[in-house]
C-alpha cells in the first residue's frame, strides 16, 4: 500500500496522471521506482558486518530523500528517525512509510546547530546513516560534531559518497551525466550545463582528514569487483584515452571552456600516470576505479 502511496505522490509531483503512468514509462524515474529495491539491496549488503539484528536499533538517517533506507531499515525492526532539507522528498518518504512501517521524518538541516536540538528529543542513536550525502555538503565537520552529540555511547557511522573524480564519473557525472565537470572549479560548472549539481567533487583523502580531525577511525567496507591488478590497471589506460577522445572541439560551446577541460584533464592524467608508477592495487582501484566509498566509522 505504501509503495503505491508513494508512486502516487511521485506522479502527482511530475504532474502525471498517477504511479501506474510511471511504471508504464519508467524513464527518468526509474531510480525512484526501484529505490527500495536499491535500498534493500545495500542494506542486505553491509549487514552481516554491521548488526545480527536491526531489531530495536535506534537509527538515524540524516538526507534521507523520500525514505527508501529508512523505510526498508524500519521494515526490519529498526527505529528510524529520517532527516532531510527538502520538504517535498519527506511528504513522499511519509507517503512511502504510509500503512507499513512507523518512521518519524524531520525537516532540518544537518549542518545546524539547531539540528541537535531536535534529534536529542528523539535520540540517541546507535547508527548514524549518510549514505549518498556527505558530497552535498559544504561544511562536512559540522555534520560530523553535530552526529557526534546526538550518537549513543559505541554508536558507529555508516558512510557512502560517490567518487566524483573516478573515471567513470569524470566521463559523465551521476547527477547531470556532464563530461569532466569534476575536474573544474564549481563556479565554472555552469559553462557546461545548464543546470549545475549541488555537489563538491572531494577527494578520498579529504573525507579522511574530516573523519581524523573529529576522532573517528575508519574501517572501508567496500569491495574490489576487479578480476585483478592488471584488470584495474587496463581500465584506467583505457579510460584515460577515452577521456581524451571527448576532448574534440565539437564538444565544447567556446574555446575557452574547451581550454579549461584540457588543461584540467592534462592535470588528471599526469596524476593518473604517476599513480600508476607508485601506487598498489587497493589504493589504485579506490582512487580511479571505485565509484563510491563506503566505510564504517567510530569514535
Amino acid at each position: 500500500m505504501a509503495y503505491i502511496d508513494f508512486l502516487n505522490a511521485l506522479a502527482e509531483l511530475q504532474g502525471l496522471t498517477n504511479g501506474q503512468t510511471l511504471l508504464d514509462n519508467p524513464g527518468p524515474y526509474r531510480s525512484h521506482i526501484e529505490s527500495r529495491i536499491a535500498a534493500r539491496a545495500w542494506i542486505d549488503a553491509h549487514s552481516s558486518k554491521l548488526s545480527d539484528s536491526w531489531s530495536g536499533v535506534r537509527v538515524l538517517d540524516v538526507g534521507c530523500g523520500y525514505g527508501a533506507t529508512s523505510v526498508e531499515l524500519a521494515k526490519l525492526g529498526a527505529r528510524v528517525v529520517g532527516v532531510d532539507t527538502n520538504q517535498r522528498w519527506l511528504d513522499l518518504a511519509c507517503a512511502n512509510a504510509r500503512n507499513e512501517v512507523a518512521v518519524e521524518f524531520i525537516k532540518g538541516d544537518a549542518e545546524s546547530r539547531d539540528i541537535v536540538r531536535r534529534l536529542s528529543e528523539v535520540g540517541p542513536f546507535d547508527v548514524v546513516i549518510l549514505k549518498d550525502v556527505l558530497h552535498c555538503i559544504r561544511d562536512v565537520g559540522a555534520v560530523l560534531e553535530n552526529m557526534s552529540r546526538v550518537a549513543a555511547a559505541n554508536a558507529y557511522t555508516l558512510y557512502r559518497v560517490p567518487n566524483m573524480r573516478s573515471i567513470k564519473h569524470v566521463m559523465a557525472d551521476p547527477i547531470t551525466r556532464t563530461f569532466a565537470i569534476a575536474l573544474l572549479p564549481n563556479e565554472v560548472w555552469p559553462m557546461l550545463c545548464a543546470s549545475p549539481p549541488h555537489f563538491y567533487a572531494r577527494r578520498l583523502e579529504d573525507y579522511r582528514a574530516a573523519f581524523a580531525y573529529w576522532g573517528y577511525q575508519v574501517r572501508d567496507i567496500a569491495a574490489i569487483t576487479d578480476e585483478d591488478e592488471g584488470t584495474t590497471r587496463r581500465h584506467i589506460e583505457r579510460g584515460l584515452r577515452m577521456l581524451k577522445r571527448e576532448l574534440k572541439p565539437e564538444n565544447f560551446r567556446s574555446k575557452d571552456l574547451r581550454a579549461r577541460v584540457i588543461k584540467a584533464y592534462r592535470l588528471y592524467a599526469a596524476e593518473a600516470q604517476d599513480d600508476l608508477a607508485r601506487l598498489d592495487w587497493p589504493s589504485l582501484y579506490q582512487k580511479y576505479r571505485a565509484p563510491t566509498w563506503e566505510g564504517v566509522l567510530s569514535r
